[in-house]
């Protein structure tokens, strides 16, 4: 290495492999995941003419969103679940006998729900 190159060697900057880097793909860093969930749940309602409350995004966006079918036009709930235990919960207690469309935006994934305790893959969006 040159002289120049030994005198300007502290200049480089070397990225540790546990330090989380910046970057523009946000699917795959921590809250940033979630926030694409909102996007991409935004972006699927104003395309299928689906109601957003406005509720909607005021906490963390998980996978599974449940959309109001009895409602005209149909309507996002505004809560969100991270995982399918939180979601058949809400089944269970919060929404028996409503007609619901439930969808899973991981896996771009409409659910149908058993009536115990299961979301059974039912077809693709």
């Amino acid at each position: 290495m040159s002289e120049d190159g030994l005198r300007n060697a502290h200049l480089l900057t070397f990225s540790h492999p546990f330090v989380q880097q910046e970057s523009s793909d946000r699917s795959f860093k921590g809250v940033a995941m979630f926030d694409s969930y909102k996007d991409r749940i935004q972006a699927f309602c104003d395309e299928a003419g689906i109601e957003v409350p406005v509720g909607f995004g005021r906490h963390t966006t998980g996978r599974y969103v449940a959309i109001d079918e009895e409602s005209l036009p149909h309507k996002l709930v505004a809560t969100t679940w991270p995982n399918r235990k939180e979601a058949v919960n809400y089944l269970l207690n919060l929404a028996e006998g409503r007609r619901l469309r439930f969808l899973d935006f991981k896996d771009r994934c409409e659910l149908s729900f058993d009536g115990k305790a299961g979301l059974l893959k039912c077809g693709t969006f």
